[in-house]
């Protein structure tokens, strides 16, 4: 959140409303963020207050963080309406729905039914606030060591510029002090 902050300010600061328009304009360039959450159902099954804290908090991002250069990435294992709430979709444009079960958990996902028939093995459904229809698609099986190329020739040219973050800093243990900094 402090990021998010401090990037708005900086925009603010040199009368741009995008990362885009920021950084053509300016010889040191901000970077893009992906802000990945692996399981949101784990993270809504801790404590309640810190799932309702975490919806709000995730609700926030979403809404703002297009303009600065943040991006969301979130997964879940389980996609009720109760982890994916209508607040955080409505801030989510693009939308993937593997097979599920069932169709209401296909409508928790995509707002529609569909998913529930998919064949599996990387047949998935997308929505895009741009497209009026589901679009179907598939995805391919990646080995960790070849998601490791990926990363690394994305990220190589960026480097230099780039702050470590140890992802275990990260933890569920520490998102107290980030409902903490909310209140």
């Amino acid at each position: 959140l402090n990021e998010l902050e401090s990037r708005k300010l900086l925009l603010q600061q040199s009368a741009v409303r995008s990362i885009e328009e920021y950084n053509a304009s300016h010889s040191e360039k901000m970077p893009y963020i992906i802000f990945f959450i692996d399981d949101l159902a784990d993270l809504m099954r801790q404590d309640h207050e810190l799932a309702v804290t975490a919806k709000k908090v995730i609700a926030d991002i979403a809404e703002q963080t297009e303009s600065v250069g943040i991006h969301l990435i979130i997964c879940t294992q389980v996609p009720s309406a109760g982890v994916i709430t209508a607040e955080i979709k409505k801030h989510i444009p693009f939308r993937i729905g593997f097979r599920v079960s069932f169709c209401k958990d296909s409508q928790a996902i995509l707002d529609e039914t569909g998913a529930e028939k998919l064949y599996g093995a990387g047949d998935m459904l997308i929505k895009t606030d741009v497209s009026a229809s589901l679009i179907r698609g598939q995805g391919v099986f990646v080995r960790d060591h070849e998601i490791e190329k990926i990363i690394k020739f994305i990220s190589e040219p960026y480097l230099d510029n780039c702050e470590k973050i140890n992802p275990l800093d990260q933890s569920i243990e520490n998102m107290e002090s980030v409902a903490d900094e909310i209140k």
